[in-house]
Formats: C-alpha cells, structure tokens, sequence
C-alpha cells in the first residue's frame, strides 16, 4: 500500500510510512525479546508511537476527504500533491 501511495498526497503516503513501521517495530519486539521472554519494551514503545502517529495521520485524512467544497461549508487544507517521479 505504501508504494500505491507514491503518486497521492504527502498525507496520505505519511499515513502508510507510520503504519508500516508501527507494524514493523511491533513485530521485531516479539522476535527479540527480553532475556526474561516477554517482548522488547523499547521496540514495543517505538511501535506504539508510530501507531498513534499513523492514528493522527489517518484522521487527518479522513477529515481532509470529507470536508472538500462539493460536500461541506468548512473545508481542511491538505497536504500538496507531490509526484517523486517530477523531483527530477
């Protein structure tokens, strides 16, 4: 999903980053774990964070997508639309 992401808005690609390190950072808790065979408090805290950031991330978003002038009186200034492939 990340790499879908890569022609969208900065938002939404921010959104995919978190999460994949979130999930990425939990898992590697459990598959180094503590001497005493719990999970690794460090990576598990580092992947909490990432998950509530990706959990801003994707409220953000939402709210962006539902307040657009076809469908509401306020409107969310999202994030610009940058292609990596026009950084050329």
């Amino acid at each position: 999903m990340l790499m879908c992401t890569l022609k969208s808005t900065v938002a939404f690609f921010f959104l995919f980053f978190t999460l994949d390190l979130a999930f990425l950072f939990l898992s590697l808790a459990y598959y180094f774990p503590t001497a005493a065979g719990g999970a690794n408090v460090a990576l598990n805290t580092t992947g909490g964070v990432f998950g509530i950031l990706a959990a801003f991330a994707a409220w953000y978003n939402a709210l962006a997508g539902l307040l657009e002038p076809t469908n509401s009186f306020f409107l969310v200034r999202s994030m610009p639309h940058v292609s990596f492939y026009e950084l050329n």
